[in-house]
């Protein structure tokens, strides 16, 4: 609307004047509210949304900051995933309005971050994981945060499981327990740790006697066979059915025939 023209006339009994004139309306200069100095941890999102006075439209634009920093040009959010490298990270953001340019400068620094475990990657704290003899059990623990080097142990767990120190990946072939055993990993860093513990109990695996082919054989041939099952021994072994003189061992289900029409 600017520069406007304003005409006002007087007038009296006599005659009249009239006087005119222009008011032209500047644009206010933007003036960035002031940004504060933060802190982040390593590897956490740090946003920051700028405000500003002035005439309006104003647009953003962020002149220099660290790798990977963006500006939403119409909403003055500043966004960036920090990392510990480019600790202390300087940023330069300027607004442009109908009134000039305006520009503000603040510094992030990036602390180190002690690692967290994702609950979501392994058991809840104190539960109870149920097994059967010989299952192949394995937890793959994952990060919510943490600065590398992260290295993993393990801090409680029956005989021959392991972990991955440079993984945390967890494994162990299942055998039978006395009850529910304590499970525990721990993830830890220069700058802090954290640890997860659960449970586990293995219970026998029923037997189960892997296929035996048909045979046949010449009358008067001695017939022997040793049978492999599945399952958590001790195994005992004993005939159900068949002919008379065919006998089967009962600690190791050897089987002896000799055949007979």
């Amino acid at each position: 609307l600017s520069p406007v023209e304003i005409t006002i006339r007087v007038e009296n009994s006599v005659a009249s004047d009239t006087e005119s004139w222009i008011i032209t309306v500047l644009p206010v200069a933007p003036a960035i509210n002031p940004i504060a100095d933060d802190s982040i941890l390593d590897g956490f999102t740090y946003t920051t949304t700028a405000s500003a006075t002035g005439t309006i439209p104003l647009t953003w634009e962020l002149v220099s900051g660290p790798a990977g920093a963006t500006v939403n040009a119409f909403t003055g959010q500043v966004t960036w995933q920090a990392f510990l490298a480019a600790s202390p990270a300087s940023f330069e953001l300027q607004v442009t309005g109908p009134g000039g340019v305006d520009s503000e400068t603040w510094t992030v620094t990036v602390l180190p971050a002690p690692p967290v475990i994702n609950p979501d990657s392994v058991p809840e704290q104190d539960a109870e994981i149920l097994l059967q003899d010989g299952d192949l059990y394995a937890v793959f623990p994952t990060l919510q945060q943490g600065t590398p080097p992260v290295a993993w142990e393990l801090t409680a767990g029956p005989t021959g499981m392991t972990v991955n120190p440079a993984t945390g990946v967890l494994e162990w072939n299942a055998t039978v327990t006395n009850g529910a055993v304590a499970v525990g990993i721990r993830a830890y860093n220069d700058h802090g740790d954290d640890e997860i513990s659960w449970f586990v109990q293995v219970d026998p695996a029923p037997p189960q006697v892997f296929p035996i082919s048909n045979v046949s054989l010449w009358h008067g041939t001695e017939y022997v066979e040793y049978p492999v099952a599945s399952g958590t021994p001790p195994f005992t072994w004993s005939k159900v059915a068949g002919p008379a003189g065919l006998s089967v061992d009962e600690a190791s289900g050897a089987i002896h025939y000799l055949a007979d029409l």
